[in-house]
């Protein structure tokens, strides 16, 4: 048998060519598998919303939470103090005493999808790559002509809460406001743009990695309003 210095170079390349086949083979299942371990990550995070979410309503007569303040960081529930433009304190974020957070300097890994671009990187400019649906979750009385907010509804007052997207990953939820956003590579997580598919927490407590389409605001797939 011959030892390996008896190799001729011919045959050293043509090793070398054979593993970096194989190497460029197996990237991007290595690629998948490691983007299926992030997605599962954020569906861990957004169960121990939904765990928070239903802790909250519980101690306050089974209400959603507050919304914040509307000019600072009003989608977002959790999370940590923002090192943005909008340094929201993480004290005054309704449910981070429900997931443990108590410290306006400390971390918030449960707020944070590791997949966010770093163009978008809401965790650090806002505190959280979680937004919340700002739609049709408040209470409002009409008298004449006069307008007033009673506040977060009852979790029992979701029309269909198995279907109703309650937060999820930014880039999930930004189309509903806006389906041109859909065609920023920005906003996409877990797929590349085209394939739309998102981490959602729903009215019911359910997390699903859900696809939406364009026609965002008439699928039978999920609801954004709450009718």
């Amino acid at each position: 048998m011959r030892r390996f210095k008896d190799f001729s170079l011919v045959e050293l390349m043509v090793v070398i060519a054979i593993i970096a086949i194989l190497i460029s083979m197996l990237m991007p299942s290595l690629g998948r598998a490691r983007e299926k371990a992030r997605i599962a990550i954020c569906s861990s995070n957004s169960q121990q919303h939904g765990v928070a979410v239903a802790s909250y309503a519980a101690d306050h007569s089974g209400r959603y939470p507050e919304f914040t303040d509307g000019g600072r960081n009003a989608s977002l529930w959790m999370g940590k103090t923002a090192e943005g433009n909008n340094k929201f304190p993480a004290t005054e974020k309704p449910l981070n005493i429900y997931l443990g957070l108590t410290n306006d300097q400390d971390d918030a890994p449960f707020a944070q999808c590791i997949s966010e671009s770093s163009e978008l990187n809401s965790y650090d400019d806002q505190g959280s790559s979680y937004h919340r649906n700002q739609k049709n979750l408040v209470v409002y009385y009409h008298s004449d002509e006069t307008k007033a907010d009673l506040g977060p509804i009852k979790m029992a007052m979701l029309v269909k809460p198995s279907l109703f997207l309650l937060s999820g990953e930014r880039g999930g939820m930004v189309p509903f406001r806006n389906s041109n956003l859909m065609g920023q590579d920005k906003y996409y997580s877990h797929t590349k743009t085209g394939n739309t598919k998102f981490v959602y927490l729903y009215g019911d407590g359910h997390v699903r990695f859900t696809k939406i389409t364009l026609d965002v605001l008439n699928s039978s797939a999920y609801m954004w309003d709450n009718q």
